[in-house]
């Protein structure tokens, strides 16, 4: 007992010394002293666990929810994937893991629930109930959400990709990336981008916390929603060819062949309608100055290409009613694929409608913001490409214009955890 007294003095110093009283003091505190030290040891144990529970729960359930969006989506498949998910998660642990998945169709929900027994060291002798160790999770469809950005190449790295300091501001809507790439979407060097929600069919690159919220991998493609929108008609007779702007002019409406260039200081004002822009650019550079309500273009032809770039300013607002009705930009389904689209000037302050691009690639490089005054902003594209530190940013003021938001883009559903 004495040699165990001077031993503990060292970790004790209040045992001033080995006799009378301060022996007896100190074999009544020594189980108290260390029962503390054990339950404070247990619950940091317990703990522990809960969080490595809660954190494989809540991505079994995530992952399970998301085939909710899947149309005649079975039961068993959605238990087994959030089964198979929180297992995976303590393979070769050799811990006692139990799980309990149930899938709520009235509420597009599942839930899911994790249990794991283990011996505490000391909670149990004073009756502490912390084993064993119980935690539950539920996620599921949190209904209809627009998507601003849907990229639809099905299989490419390159799909939606946000480097150098660039990115995004879309709080109020949903970015999407139908390819099934590990690196499908690509924030990689990146600053930080907001959305509803990230959702990619295959996988993601970004730095922690640099995307808000955390992005959804795995996600059931989109089928492309503008499918069925018809080109307009666009076999008329040149209006101008190989048009060259070097005076402010207002232009109407018409087919402008061999494309439209636009620089130096000049002013041009689009009157409402349809502009069929087909085998040449639709070119702005230099200090140019471009601003149209209620107007559409059509690009048609191997060499038909946004290109706006330098210092230009455009100001645009798309087709409030017919064939081309919200799609300010409109690329020939039927043209050549793999044609790059750009928006490089600095000076882009206004885009309302939606660009949709179902062959070629969107390419958005100044130094600046881009959009930022438009009332909303939709991007359906082959692929997107966002560098050289832009901000693009993608409002959802749906209710401020008269430019229609196309029904169909509202068929996304988001993915969240609800507790």
């Amino acid at each position: 007992m004495e040699q165990f007294c001077k031993a503990a003095v060292g970790i004790l110093p209040w045992l001033r010394d080995c006799a009378g009283s301060t022996v007896v003091t100190f074999a009544l505190s020594l189980p108290i002293v260390l029962g503390s030290v054990g339950l404070a040891v247990d619950f940091a144990t317990y703990n522990m666990l809960r969080a490595e529970l809660q954190a494989a729960a809540d991505s079994g359930a995530l992952a399970a929810a998301r085939e909710l969006a899947l149309p005649n989506v079975r039961e068993n498949t959605v238990i087994g994937i959030a089964t198979n998910y929180v297992q995976t998660q303590f393979n070769g642990s050799g811990r006692a893991i139990e799980i309990d998945v149930k899938q709520d169709k009235e509420s597009d929900s599942v839930r899911v629930k994790v249990m794991e027994s283990w011996v505490p060291m000391f909670a149990g002798v004073v009756g502490a109930e912390i084993t064993p160790v119980v935690v539950e999770s539920v996620a599921g469809l949190s209904g209809s959400t627009e998507v601003c950005v849907l990229t639809l190449d099905p299989s490419s790295g390159s799909s939606f990709s946000v480097t150098t300091q660039s990115r995004i501001v879309a709080p109020d809507c949903g970015l999407y990336a139908n390819s099934v790439h590990a690196k499908g979407m690509n924030f990689s060097g990146a600053g930080s981008s907001t959305a509803y929600v990230f959702c990619t069919a295959g996988g993601v690159v970004h730095a922690p916390g640099s995307l808000s919220p955390e992005p959804l991998t795995d996600c059931p493609p989109i089928k492309n929603p503008l499918a069925d929108r018809k080109a307009p008609f666009s076999d008329m007779p040149c209006l101008e060819k190989n048009l060259h702007v070097k005076d402010d002019i207002i232009l109407v409406p018409g087919k402008y062949c061999g494309g439209v260039m636009i620089d130096k200081s000049v002013t041009v004002n689009f009157q409402p309608g349809t502009y069929i822009v087909e085998g040449g650019k639709f070119q702005v550079k230099g200090n140019a100055k471009i601003t149209g309500k209620d107007v559409g273009f059509f690009l048609t032809g191997n060499n038909a290409t946004i290109d706006f770039s330098e210092k230009s300013t455009v100001q645009l607002s798309g087709p409030e009613e017919g064939e081309m009705a919200g799609l300010l930009f409109f690329e020939d389904p039927a043209g050549m694929a793999g044609k790059v689209h750009r928006l490089g000037s600095t000076n882009i302050k206004e885009l309302t409608g939606t660009v949709y691009l179902p062959r070629g690639k969107l390419l958005v490089d100044p130094s600046g913001s881009v959009a930022s005054e438009s009332a909303f902003t939709a991007i359906v594209v082959h692929q997107l490409e966002v560098k050289q530190g832009p901000t693009l940013v993608l409002n959802s003021n749906y209710k401020s214009t008269a430019v229609p938001f196309p029904e169909d883009l509202k068929a996304f559903r988001g993915v969240t955890l609800k507790y």
